[in-house]
C-alpha cells in the first residue's frame, strides 16, 4: 500500500501577518482590556486575530475556515456564561458598558449563530443553516460581531473622549 495520496501539504506556506482596521485594533484593545478584569488566559485580541487570518483570500481554500473562524470568535464570549464568571450583561456593566442593558440580548444571539457555526450546523440552534451559508453570509455575522462588541464595550469614558474629540474640531 503506497502512502502517496497522504503526502499533500498542509500549511506549509507561511503567510505575512493580518493588517487589522483601525477600529478594529480599537476593539482588540477593548477585547483585552474587558479580559483582563477576569485575569482569564488567553488573549481575547489573539482569537479576534486568529479568525481574521483564517478568513484571509489566501486560506479560502480551507473546507473548514468558516467553523474554525467561529469557534475563535465565539470563544471569545464562551467564559461569560461559565457559573464562575458572571454572565454577558452583568460582565459587560462592570466593565463600565454603556449599552450592556440594551444589547446583551444582541451578544447573546450573535454568540448563538457562531456556536452553531462553530460546531457545523450540528448543534440544538436554528438560527444559522449551515448548509446554505456563504462566505459573504459570514462576512456578515463577522462585521455585526465586531459592530456589537464595539458597542457593547463602549464605556462612559468613551463617550467622554468623544465629545472632546468634537468639541476640538469646533472652530473657536
Amino acid at each position: 500500500m503506497s502512502d502517496d495520496f497522504s503526502k499533500q501539504s498542509v500549511g506549509e506556506n507561511i503567510l505575512p501577518p493580518v493588517s487589522l482596521t483601525l477600529e478594529q485594533e480599537n476593539l482588540c484593545d477593548r477585547l483585552d482590556n474587558w479580559y483582563s478584569h477576569y485575569e482569564l488566559k488567553f488573549k481575547p485580541s489573539d482569537m479576534f486575530r486568529g479568525a481574521l487570518f483564517a478568513l484571509r483570500p489566501e486560506c479560502r481554500s480551507n473546507p473548514d475556515l468558516i467553523a474554525q473562524a467561529a469557534h475563535s470568535l465565539r470563544d471569545i464570549l464562551y467564559p461569560f456564561g461559565k457559573k464562575d464568571i458572571s454572565n454577558k450583561e452583568k460582565a459587560l456593566k462592570e466593565y463600565g458598558s454603556v449599552k450592556a442593558g440594551e444589547l446583551s440580548e444582541e451578544v447573546g444571539r450573535i454568540f448563538g449563530s457562531l456556536t452553531e457555526l462553530a460546531h457545523h450546523g450540528n448543534g440544538h440552534g436554528k438560527s444559522v443553516d449551515f448548509s446554505k451559508l456563504g462566505m459573504a453570509d459570514f462576512e456578515h455575522i463577522v462585521s455585526e460581531f465586531e459592530r456589537i462588541m464595539i458597542e457593547a464595550l463602549t464605556r462612559q469614558l468613551d463617550v467622554h473622549n468623544e465629545i472632546d474629540q468634537l468639541l476640538t474640531q469646533i472652530p473657536t
